[in-house]
């Protein structure tokens, strides 16, 4: 599945309309570089090809909807990890396989729901940053990812790499972090490939309605509400509330 034939059989069925392709300069404080590019009247394996050759990250979403092989590979990953760990209950699972260039790098940024990369091809190293710390994202920012008014990018600066934990990642390693941590990628070599796996729990999702209330009464109703804390009976109110609103 994973081979080069298999990827660009792959890139030549998929829906386009489930297709993202960007470039990006080398520069990982010019998040401006990155841009989308335009895939039409591209074949699979030229696809695979521009991606091997030039500076390019592929994010092929959805490829449990539309590709059965792929569906049976996450309902079996995600079937062992809750045998190994009874609490992880995961609510759904959204899977964007990922493939990107030798030497491609992703900016730093913040993802809303929790995620699991499983590394097959390539080699990349990744920074993952202290979570919840508003020093690494504002926490209005987190705020308008949760509520879907802001793209995940944040700002960055190159002192933040001291408190980050590295990673060099290689064929056969997962990597996990914690909810909203914010990190970067760079690759280091051959062609990179990957499973992203986007899951919700029902802890997951007390955060996002814990973020989204206080976005909404704060902005919108100028009550100062700013703790992010999601247990207790305050907490619970308050996303009651904003469920109703």
């Amino acid at each position: 599945m994973f081979s080069d034939a298999g990827l660009a059989d792959l890139l030549e069925k998929h829906p386009r309309e489930a297709l993202q392709v960007f470039t990006m300069g080398t520069d990982v404080n010019r998040r401006t570089d990155w841009q989308p590019v335009d895939t039409s009247g591209a074949s699979g394996v030229d696809l695979l090809k521009a991606a091997t050759h030039g500076r390019l990250w592929f994010n092929i979403h959805h490829v449990q909807q539309f590709h059965t092989a792929y569906r049976q590979i996450t309902d079996r990953l995600f079937g062992e990890l809750q045998e190994m760990c009874p609490g992880f209950q995961p609510l759904n699972c959204d899977v964007t396989l990922i493939i990107s260039s030798p030497d491609a790098l992703v900016y730093y940024h913040a993802d809303a729901q929790p995620n699991l990369l499983w590394h097959l091809r390539g080699d990349k190293r990744l920074w993952i940053y202290p979570e919840g710390e508003r020093r690494f994202i504002a926490q209005e920012l987190m705020e308008d990812i949760f509520a879907s008014f802001a793209d995940e990018e944040a700002a960055y600066t190159p002192d933040f790499d001291h408190d980050a934990t590295q990673f060099e990642v290689a064929p056969g390693d997962v990597v996990c972090w914690p909810q909203n941590a914010p990190h970067r990628v760079t690759n280091l070599s051959g062609l990179n490939v990957s499973l992203s796996t986007v899951f919700q729990t029902e802890d997951s999702e007390r955060r996002k309605l814990t973020y989204c209330a206080n976005r909404l009464f704060r902005r919108t109703y100028h009550i100062p509400l700013w703790s992010t804390k999601e247990t207790g009976m305050a907490a619970g109110l308050k996303r009651t509330a904003f469920r109703a609103f």
